[in-house]
């Protein structure tokens, strides 16, 4: 019996891995695209990092088809406080080099047949 049954076709992965150890890398969100690679294997297309300042912040993921191929990664990322005012900025970097404000939703665009590219578009 496989440990972990996928519907198929898997097109790719989105795996997400919380930092252990220290206090900055439980703070640390990570999410890692895989895309396979034949016979049940899977060969990463990178990651992405998320410096999270506050430990409260946690992150939801979901996809959707985008077309082409490529599919939009949505993910958000909780303010951290309870009063409902916007979270502090949050360094993304890996595959996208960028800054996102908690309490918010962003969009990523994953091409799995772009080994160059295969992360682009936050939004």
């Amino acid at each position: 019996m496989p440990l972990l049954e996928l519907p198929q076709p898997v097109t790719f992965l989105v795996v997400s891995t919380t930092g252990a150890g220290s206090a900055a890398a439980a703070n640390r969100q990570d999410f890692l695209i895989l895309a396979p690679s034949g016979g049940g294997n899977f060969t990463s297309l990178g990651s992405l990092r998320l410096d999270m300042p506050n430990p409260y912040n946690k992150m939801t993921v979901a996809s959707a088809p985008a077309g082409g191929g490529s599919y939009y990664v949505y993910f958000h990322v909780a303010a951290g406080t309870h009063e409902g005012a916007a979270g502090p900025d949050i360094n993304v970097t890996g595959l996208l080099n960028s800054t996102v404000q908690g309490g918010s939703i962003y969009r990523i665009t994953v091409d799995p047949s772009n080994a160059a590219v295969p992360v682009s578009g936050l939004t």
